[in-house]
Order: structure tokens, then C-alpha cells, then sequence
């Protein structure tokens, strides 16, 4: 193997696994959005749009634990990434908050 062979080897493989880091990443930060939607999605009372949402969860939960099987593409995982955060911002803004009472004096 040539000396330039090598170092496009190198280069390639180097990619690959920033590649795979960033997904790693990415597939990180959908499952903190998808437990935290589904937080939200708990509190809510059990309306149409509430069933909705948590169908929705369901379906994105099952999409990123197939990623185990076949590597996503960077376009599958901006997509996802983009509706969990859709999903995430409406159970934010449409459960209700939890508030602690003051403590009496």
C-alpha cells in the first residue's frame, strides 16, 4: 500500500468514526427529548391530543432503537431529531406545570 493509499485510508476511517460519533451524539440528545416529552406527556389528562402525542413518543422510541440494526443516515436523524423536537415543544407548552405549595410559617 502506498504512503497515499495509507493516508486516505486513515482519512476515511478518521471520518467514519466522527461519522459514528456524531450520531452517537445526536441519538443521545433525541432520547433525552423523547424522556422528557414523555414527562410531559404523563401529566397530561388522557385527551385525543395527549393519545397523539404518545403514539407519536412510541413511534420515534421504536425508530431510534432500529438504529441499532441499520446505521441512520445524517438526513434520518435530522429528521427525527426535528420531529421529537416538535413533539417535545407542544407536551411542554400543553401539560400542566407542577407546583410545590410554600411551606407555612
Amino acid at each position: 500500500m502506498s504512503q497515499d493509499d495509507k493516508a486516505q485510508h486513515s482519512e476515511n476511517r478518521q471520518s467514519s468514526v466522527q461519522m459514528v460519533a456524531k450520531t452517537s451524539s445526536e441519538r443521545g440528545r433525541i432520547e433525552r427529548a423523547l424522556r422528557e416529552a414523555a414527562t410531559h406527556v404523563s401529566r397530561m389528562p388522557p385527551t385525543p391530543a395527549a393519545r397523539d402525542l404518545q403514539s407519536k413518543l412510541e413511534s420515534y422510541r421504536r425508530t431510534v432503537e432500529s438504529w441499532d440494526r441499520r446505521e441512520p443516515t445524517s438526513e434520518d436523524v435530522r429528521r427525527l431529531g426535528a420531529s421529537v423536537e416538535e413533539v417535545c415543544v407542544l407536551a411542554r407548552t400543553t401539560s400542566p406545570t407542577v407546583r410545590f405549595r410554600g411551606v407555612k410559617k
